[in-house]
């Protein structure tokens, strides 16, 4: 199985390994521009700099090895430019090389030595600009740091090890930017979720890759404002936890894929009726336990948004179904026969504060993933007022305060609890009546925006709120 190891690393903690430039990698090519860039970002820093994240497989040649040699499967172009520069700043300041240059001594074909050749020039021209105490300053602040984590310029080391781990790393890091731009937590859990699907199963992984990169915009709503605060809720937890990393570590996989005959998968039998037990894979095609033909099999497994995260497959088909239940509530473009999903929709887009619009949404996201469109407008009406009563209560609104209203009214345990839509409509029409009939009389500034707002979406809106007791709750916005 694959391994992923992701640390912060030095320049000299970088060139303290054994770095290799593979036969398979492009050629170096940096142009001018490039090479320009990297030296007016890091000449003259103050700070620490992130230098963005290399890509490295460890070779397995013998496991007695101290000093394994790492490929560089992202990053040759930086590293062989830094390469490049700490050798002339030695080449200069007639320092003997207290810092390994482990690229110096690659062979290059003739188009990258030319390139290489321009890049030596453009960093002499550059440096006999400097005085000899600027020189002296700005070779100190690249090898500084004598552990790994020192110093002012830091990577992201990514490092791949494993049998199919080389197979799956063009598939895992083809968005990465050549220029060096940090890993996200999505491009990091693809990385490790892709790492589970079988090396014979390729063309099922580049189907997960592209439909993973085609929800590129809308992972960090759907993962992290909905889906990973709706686990949280559901633990009973107030607030987003201060970790590094959160989305990453909340959709790594708890448990691996469970290994069993014919690759076949067990339903949790508490989600499903007696007809379909288990599902496995025919090639890129699902294949449920009564295996008959139909329209889309991948809808008919039983998904929870908090069920247990598993590496692979199931990771990519738990992703694929809540992208596509956030797309069907709130993408304006999709239109259809359905009352009660625009008029969710637009509920969400009248709440004229962020924090709560994407609280109401994540409640809601989970309401219709529960129970589809039943009784969904008088849900969200009452959810609407018990979210709204935040901004009542608050002149200033913070993210910590709206994430611990939604965790003290305990909208996201009643709406896992329960068995029916009938019973959480019940609920939550009970917890709204207890809020107060009418709005303050001394509204003003952004809690008077907010009013107006929403009593212009129900003004317009009213008539397709047809239970009584769900008007009474929306006449909050409608009498004054």
């Amino acid at each position: 199985m694959a391994q992923i190891e992701l640390k912060q690393i030095s320049l000299r903690g970088l060139f303290e390994k054994q770095l290799c430039i593979p036969d398979y990698q492009r050629t170096y090519s940096w142009k001018s521009s490039h090479v320009n860039d990297l030296l007016n970002d890091t000449f003259g820093r103050k700070s620490p700099y992130l230098m963005g994240t290399v890509i490295l497989h460890e070779i397995e040649e013998g496991s007695d090895q101290k000093l394994k040699p790492l490929n560089i499967v992202d990053g040759q172009q930086r590293l062989l430019t830094l390469t490049v520069l700490l050798h002339e700043l030695n080449a200069l300041l007639g320092h003997q090389p207290d810092i390994s240059l482990p690229l110096l001594g690659s062979e290059f074909p003739a188009g990258a030595a030319e390139a290489i050749l321009n890049t030596r020039t453009l960093v002499q021209s550059f440096l006999h600009q400097k005085t000899d105490a600027e020189i002296s300053a700005y070779r100190e602040l690249l090898v500084a740091g004598q552990n790994c984590t020192g110093g002012r310029l830091q990577f992201t080391a990514l490092i791949l090890r494993g049998n199919n781990a080389l197979d799956l790393a063009y598939t895992f890091f083809d968005s990465v930017n050549s220029k060096g731009l940090p890993l996200s937590d999505f491009d990091l859990l693809k990385a490790h979720h892709l790492m589970f699907v079988p090396p014979h199963q390729e063309a099922l992984a580049s189907s997960h890759n592209s439909a993973w990169q085609a929800g590129d915009e809308n992972h960090p709503m759907v993962f992290g404002t909905i889906l990973r605060r709706l686990r949280m809720w559901a633990r009973r937890e107030a607030r987003d936890s201060k970790q590094e990393r959160p989305d990453y570590n909340e959709f790594c996989s708890r448990v691996e894929p469970e290994p069993s005959s014919g690759d076949e998968h067990v339903f949790n039998r508490y989600m499903q009726p007696a007809a379909f037990r288990s599902w496995r894979r025919d090639g890129e095609r699902i294949v449920l336990g009564m295996d008959y033909p139909m329209t889309d099999p991948e809808a008919m497994i039983p998904a929870e948004v908090t069920q247990s995260i598993e590496g692979g497959d199931i990771f990519f088909l738990y992703s694929k179904r809540y992208h596509g239940v956030f797309k069907t509530l709130f993408s304006p473009e999709l239109t259809g026969a359905s009352t009660a999903i625009p008029f969710i929709r637009k509920m969400a887009e009248h709440m004229d504060n962020i924090y709560l619009q994407n609280a109401f949404r994540a409640v809601m996201l989970l309401a219709f993933d529960k129970f589809g469109e039943d009784r969904l407008i008088e849900i969200g009406v009452c959810c609407e007022r018990i979210i709204s009563a935040r901004r009542w209560e608050k002149m200033n609104l913070r993210i910590e305060g709206a994430l611990d209203h939604i965790h003290a009214q305990d909208l996201i345990p009643l709406l896992l609890d329960s068995v029916s839509s009938k019973h959480v409509s019940a609920q939550l029409h009970s917890a709204a009546k207890l809020l107060p009939k009418a709005p303050s009389p001394d509204l003003s500034g952004v809690r008077k925006r907010y009013f107006d707002s929403m009593s212009r979406f129900y003004t317009k809106e009213q008539s397709k709120i047809l239970d009584a007791r769900t008007g009474g709750i929306a006449s909050f916005y409608l009498e004054k």
